[in-house]
C-alpha cells in the first residue's frame, strides 16, 4: 500500500488495519493457536457489524426524509442478514475446530523451550 493511499483512508480504516497488524504481531509473539486468532476475528466482526448497523440507522434518522429513513432501515436489515450469515458460519467453523482439537483430531504442535 502506497503512502498516498494510506493518507486517503478514513481514520476508522486506519485503526482497523493497525489493530489487525498488532493482533498478528501479538499472536506470533505469544504463539497463539489459529483457533484463538479466529475467535478474536469473529468477535471483531460482530463489533464492526453492530457499529455499522447503528451508523446506518443514525444516518437514516438524521435525514428526516422518509425515503432515506426507509432505505437506511432496509440496508441495515440486509446488512444484518448477510453479516449474521457470515458470522454464524465462522462461529460454526470455530466450534467445530475447537471440538476436533479437544477430541484429538487436531494437535497443537507448539513446543516450549525450557
Amino acid at each position: 500500500m502506497s503512502i498516498s493511499r494510506w493518507v486517503d483512508l478514513e481514520s476508522s480504516a486506519k485503526i482497523l488495519l493497525l489493530s489487525n497488524l498488532l493482533t498478528i504481531v501479538v499472536a506470533i509473539l505469544f504463539r497463539w493457536s489459529i483457533l484463538t486468532l479466529l475467535w478474536g476475528y469473529w468477535l471483531q466482526s460482530i463489533i464492526i457489524g453492530l457499529f455499522t448497523v447503528v451508523k446506518l440507522l443514525v444516518f437514516g434518522y438524521r435525514n428526516k426524509h422518509q425515503r432515506l429513513l426507509l432505505t437506511a432501515v432496509r440496508d441495515s436489515i440486509f446488512f444484518q442478514f448477510t453479516t449474521g450469515f457470515f458470522t454464524s458460519y465462522i462461529l460454526y467453523f470455530c466450534i467445530s475446530f475447537q471440538r476436533a482439537e479437544s477430541l484429538g483430531f487436531i494437535s497443537d504442535n507448539r513446543t516450549t523451550s525450557g
